[in-house]
């Protein structure tokens, strides 16, 4: 889907990967786990781009309109962020693939999630999730579950399901991202699970309507959520560089509550309203058109008489 031209003018001008083919000449996985914090920093997980067009365009994204928003730098949800690195990484040589997830939620449906996984071999596969509003330290070694990280000051863990053959769970253990510690200590809640079978884009049209374009069962069509890897100077002014190798900063935009982690500690801030939410994204997420934000805003605030103001827990 991307020519070998395409993919390094992404890297280099878009991600700022410069040296990208010489770490990737010496060591394959050191390249996946730098590319990681290089994709999170520079492209979002966003809705920004769906709730800006007029609710008669809203579609699920073809493969065009994928590539055009990861070749432009806007991201968009997993649909764009995991088939754009998938597609990415195999105009670069490598053996990758979009799967199908399931993120848990009372009005979700399967196949409501994508993801990429790269195959080394049929022993050594690694999955990369760079598509979800949830942090992502490095790629997940399929063949050494489970496997731990830490987010927040709470352990997040992928594993394979004990009561599901073939299928794998990310848990959240500890605590929620937004809240407190859980009172069950033994707790695992499972945000979302996934198989390891290749799909292709097409598979994932039809359960992702729920997600594109029907505001009843689409939280990315009522209230704002994004989330992306992000580096500040000492002034708090936003600096290009992602953090390669330290504890990495990150923002998690949820309706009206922000949260700004890192590996193990967390600020939450509750605004009230979306529109006080709205210099938050113009600081965090500097790439956005002022006036698709405010479009954006228009159907977010819209949606409040029927919803409510979104408060992440």
């Amino acid at each position: 889907m991307l020519s070998p031209e395409e993919a390094d003018s992404f890297l280099t001008n878009i991600l700022k990967f410069s040296n990208w083919r010489k770490v990737l000449a010496k060591d394959k996985l050191e390249f996946l786990k730098v590319l990681v914090p290089y994709y999170a920093h520079n492209l979002y997980f966003q809705n920004v781009s769906m709730n800006a067009l007029p609710s008669a365009e809203r579609r699920v994204p073809t493969a065009k309109d994928i590539i055009s928003a990861g070749l432009s730098g806007i991201g968009g949800a997993c649909i764009t962020q995991n088939t754009f690195l998938t597609w990415l990484l195999q105009a670069i040589g490598f053996n990758s693939y979009t799967v199908s997830g399931f993120v848990h939620g009372p009005r979700n449906m399967p196949d409501n999630h994508v993801i990429c996984i790269v195959e080394f071999s049929s022993e050594e596969k690694y999955l990369l999730e760079l598509g979800v509003a949830l942090p992502f330290a490095e790629p997940v070694p399929m063949h050494k579950l489970p496997y731990t990280q830490t987010a927040a000051g709470f352990r997040y863990r992928y594993k394979e399901a004990d009561d599901k053959k073939g299928v794998y769970y990310r848990v959240q253990l500890d605590g929620a991202l937004y809240g407190a510690e859980f009172e069950d200590k033994n707790l695992e809640y499972v945000r979302y699970e996934f198989t390891m079978t290749p799909q292709p884009v097409e598979f994932f049209h039809d359960p992702l309507i729920a997600v594109f374009i029907n505001v009843d069962t689409s939280i990315f069509l009522q209230h704002p959520f994004m989330f992306r890897y992000f580096e500040e100077d000492a002034s708090g002014t936003l600096v290009d560089e992602p953090n390669i190798n330290g504890d990495r900063k990150w923002i998690l935009i949820r309706g009206v509550s922000v949260l700004i982690g890192t590996d193990n500690g967390k600020n939450v801030r509750h605004y009230n309203n979306y529109d006080e939410v709205k210099p938050v994204i113009l600081k965090y997420f500097p790439k956005f058109r002022k006036e698709d934000l405010e479009r954006s805003l228009e159907c977010w605030n819209s949606s409040v008489a029927k919803y409510g103001y979104f408060k992440a827990r």
